[in-house]
């Protein structure tokens, strides 16, 4: 399996990726919203707590709400931090944090007052090449794009996909991307959601390897019933 492209290096390691799993357990466990059919799963939630208690800003915005999986998330993650949540149709919100602003105004729209302790999470759908544009002009530096589909898939133009071209975009995001980094799949299974074959797309080895180890399998079968899930979710510092 080719190995995917990488700016910069991250402060963890996957040990230190293992060593997190029961906490997250203890949070998911209890998540409001069982079947999240169009949202996050098990797999992308992790990688979200994950990198949001290694990054720790005072400041977290979420654009795209979805049913409110995971500002469930974001919460119980970072309880210290202040949230605010992007939803444009905000209706289908099922779980609604009382500890949380709310607003239907684009990402592009808001006034950061203090974007050097803030972090985005963007699971939006939206083009990320322009979400970078965006958070350069509005001096943001840490991101997490959670739609970031390889080559040929997805319904966003992503990062991933950018990397791979020879472009003028991806020339941009190379100029003020410091660290880009895919987190990596907990288990891969021989066909990805659209059924093709994980091969096709350069990707992380999994933290687990479902043929070498039953017992780690069975114990972590929630993340190996999702693992189709997986879209490369990712985090990005900017220069």
């Amino acid at each position: 399996m080719n190995s995917p492209i990488e700016i910069g290096n991250v402060e963890w390691n996957n040990n230190d990726i293992i060593n997190e799993i029961d906490n997250f357990l203890k949070i998911y466990d209890n998540r409001p919203i069982k079947t999240n059919k169009g949202g996050m799963s098990s797999i992308h939630c992790f990688a979200a707590f994950f990198i949001l208690k290694k990054i720790n800003k005072a400041f977290i915005v979420e654009s795209g709400v979805w049913k409110g999986q995971s500002t469930y998330l974001i919460e119980k993650t970072c309880p210290n931090s202040e949230l605010m949540c992007i939803e444009p149709a905000p209706s289908r919100i099922l779980y609604k944090s009382k500890n949380a602003k709310y607003t239907i105004n684009d990402f592009s729209m808001l006034n950061i007052i203090n974007p050097a302790d803030t972090i985005f999470f963007f699971d939006d759908h939206q083009n990320a090449v322009n979400r970078i544009k965006q958070a350069v002009q509005k001096g943001i530096k840490n991101l997490i794009f959670e739609d970031n589909y390889p080559v040929d898939q997805g319904d966003c133009i992503s990062l991933k996909q950018t990397l791979e071209l020879n472009n003028e975009d991806s020339k941009y995001i190379r100029e003020h991307i410091k660290i880009y980094y895919e987190f990596p799949p907990l288990f891969i299974k021989e066909y990805t959601r659209w059924n093709t074959k994980w091969n096709l797309y350069p990707t992380k080895q999994p933290i687990f390897n479902e043929l070498n180890n039953e017992l780690i399998t069975k114990k972590y079968n929630i993340f190996h019933e999702d693992a189709t899930d997986y879209t490369w979710i990712s985090y990005v510092e900017l220069k």
